[in-house]
């Protein structure tokens, strides 16, 4: 387990190798396996496996640390970190309404671009809030972390919505829920692949011990690196929309859309 590697493994270099051997092991794998059932389920699988893996996170450990302890930070208390949680729950639900009012016509690639990119000013405001321009504009931190952890979850929303759709449209029959519950694992996996690099990555910068001085760049690189599932997108992700049926997605159809031969009844004399 990722979890047991960081309290193993002192040597963050050697923390941060594994991790890379391990995620590019499994994402091969995936893909290779699954080819054999659709093409488009091993894109869709190494996609959603990739899109959180390739992002390190670290909201729930040095950023939550530095809100509630850092000299010069917020220092919120137990009660206004609470309350930042009950905002996210609010982001999530804003961002399902506008998902469902419009943007179920819009093509995968787009929307997954789009949040993307918004992930990524969000990154920017991370770096306002940390080196404390918040405060130069007149912005209070109080009503900053708010706005700004709104519009994470709404952006996350955004990206998570027609993921899973796509998830879904992509098993075959009598397979659907043995491969969805694998597509949501890979999902989860990834997030556990983002959150260890994120980890890492503190410690390679010192972020430790109350020790913030490094802030800044970390919250730089985190932002950088949500550039890298971009490409993907256009690699892995098919030129569908959420309300186009899947080309293999159910046994019927063939890679490019037209209708399986071998899937048409038999026709008795």
């Amino acid at each position: 387990s990722l979890a047991v590697l960081q309290i193993l493994v002192e040597n963050v270099y050697i923390r941060g190798l594994v991790i890379l051997v391990c995620g590019a092991t499994l994402a091969m794998s995936v893909y290779y396996l699954l080819r054999r059932i659709t093409p488009v389920l091993a894109k869709t699988a190494l996609f959603i496996f990739l899109a959180s893996a390739l992002q390190p996170d670290f909201s729930e450990g040095a950023m939550q640390t530095w809100l509630t302890h850092a000299e010069g930070g917020p220092r919120f208390g137990k009660q206004l970190m609470a309350t930042r949680q009950s905002v996210s729950a609010v982001g999530l639900l804003i961002g399902v309404v506008i998902y469902n009012k419009f943007l179920t016509t819009v093509p995968y690639r787009r929307i997954f671009l789009m949040a993307q990119v918004a992930l990524l000013l969000a990154g920017i405001l991370d770096y306002i809030l940390v080196i404390r321009w918040n405060l130069i504009i007149g912005v209070p931190d109080i009503a900053f972390v708010m706005g700004d952890e709104a519009f994470q979850w709404l952006c996350q929303r955004f990206f998570m919505m027609p993921l899973f759709v796509l998830s879904a449209k992509v098993c075959p029959d009598n397979l659907e829920a043995t491969l969805f519950a694998m597509l949501m694992a890979l999902s989860n996996l990834g997030s556990d692949v983002g959150s260890t690099s994120g980890a890492v990555l503190t410690d390679l910068l010192g972020i430790k011990d109350n020790n913030f001085d490094r802030m800044p760049q970390a919250v730089i690189i985190k932002s950088c690196c949500r550039i890298l599932p971009i490409p993907f997108i256009f690699l892995l992700v098919p030129k569908l929309t959420p309300q186009d049926p899947v080309p293999g997605g159910d046994g019927s159809t063939c890679e490019h859309g037209q209708p399986d031969p071998e899937s048409r009844p038999a026709v008795t004399s």
